[in-house]
């Protein structure tokens, strides 16, 4: 696991990785850094400031399932979506709006008002 105090080092890192190093894509959450040539993964995140951080832990769940499991396309792929008849990126938009639907209903449960 590779861990950063600040986001502009990760945004770094992930447009090192992925060799877009002109890329206006900012603000990653974390990213799961395979290496072809042997059995290692890497897991790039800032970690949580407190112990019930949700995003935060949920993030790096996320990433040491791509780790562990799968990545996105295998996953996608094989499963639930040609049964659906979606597509690669119809599924991943309905994965997030469950997970920000997940994490209001946790923060308004926590007193955190959001917009």
């Amino acid at each position: 696991m590779v861990l950063y105090k600040f986001q502009e080092k990760l945004d770094e890192a992930y447009k090192k990785f992925t060799k877009q190093e002109d890329s206006s894509e900012s603000g990653i959450r974390g990213f799961a850094q395979m290496s072809e040539g042997e059995d290692v993964c890497y897991v790039h995140i800032i970690p949580a400031e407190i112990w019930d951080d949700r995003e935060a832990l949920t993030i790096m769940g996320h990433e040491i399932y791509h780790c562990a499991l799968a990545d996105h396309k295998d996953l996608i792929e094989d499963t639930y979506i040609e049964d659906k008849g979606l597509n690669s990126e119809d599924l991943l938009s309905k994965d997030r709006e469950l997970e920000l639907e997940w994490l209001s209903e946790d923060y308004i449960e926590m007193g955190i008002e959001i917009d």
